[in-house]
C-alpha cells in the first residue's frame, strides 16, 4: 500500500486498520505524543509494532520444532508455500538469517521427502526453495498415495514368454511349452 500511497498517508491512516489487541494497545496505552510520532513516519510504525507484539522466544522455538512437513501433507498435496511461510514467520521472531531460516525449514521436512529437495545455500531465495518443494508435490502424492498393485512375476502375454525364461540348466520351460501346444 505504501507504494501506491505516500508513506505519510499510510502512517496517518494506519490506526484505522488496527483490530483486537493492537487497537486496544493504540487507544489505551499510547499517549498523544507517541501517536503523533507514529504518524510522522511508516518506519516508526514498523519498529514499535515489532517491539510491542514480538512473540516470546521460547514460544517461537516451540513453534519451529512443532511445524513439520510430513508424508501425510505430501499425500494430501499441501502447498509448500504455506508451510514455508509459517516457519519463516517464527524464524523471523528469533531473527534468524535467511540461510539459517531456510535450512531450518528444510530440516523440518520429513527425511523421506527431504531427499528430493536441494539443501538451501546462501544463494537460495525463498521463492526458489518453495518452487523446489512445489515441483515435487504431484510426485510425492503419487509416491505415498496408497498401495500399488504388485507385480506377479509372470509374463502378461504369450508373446512375452522370453521374460519368464527359467534359470540355466532347467528344462521346465521346454516341457511347459510342449504341453501347451
Amino acid at each position: 500500500m505504501a507504494s501506491i500511497k505516500s508513506d505519510k498517508v499510510v502512517s496517518y491512516n494506519l490506526p484505522l486498520y488496527l483490530r483486537g489487541a493492537a487497537l486496544k494497545w493504540y487507544l489505551g496505552q499510547l499517549i498523544m505524543l507517541e501517536k503523533e510520532g507514529l504518524r510522522a513516519n511508516i518506519k516508526n510504525w514498523i519498529e514499535i509494532l515489532r517491539r510491542r507484539f514480538k512473540a516470546n522466544p521460547t514460544t517461537a522455538l516451540d513453534k519451529i520444532q512443532d511445524i513439520k512437513f510430513t508424508i501425510e501433507d505430501a499425500r494430501k498435496r499441501h502447498y509448500a508455500g504455506i508451510y514455508v511461510a509459517q516457519l519463516l514467520r517464527w524464524t523471523a521472531e528469533l531473527e534468524y538469517l535467511d540461510v539459517l531460516a531456510l535450512l531450518t525449514v528444510w530440516r523440518n521436512i520429513d527425511a523421506n521427502l527431504r531427499v528430493f529437495v536441494p539443501q538451501p545455500t546462501k544463494n537460495t531465495t525463498r521463492a526458489d526453495f518453495v518452487q523446489a518443494m512445489d515441483c515435487m508435490r504431484d510426485t510425492w502424492a503419487e509416491m505415498y498415495s496408497g498401495p500399488k498393485p504388485k507385480y506377479d512375476g509372470y509374463a502378461r502375454s504369450r508373446n512375452d514368454d522370453w521374460i519368464n525364461w527359467p534359470q540355466q540348466g532347467s528344462n521346465t520351460y521346454w516341457e511347459k511349452k510342449k504341453e501347451s501346444q
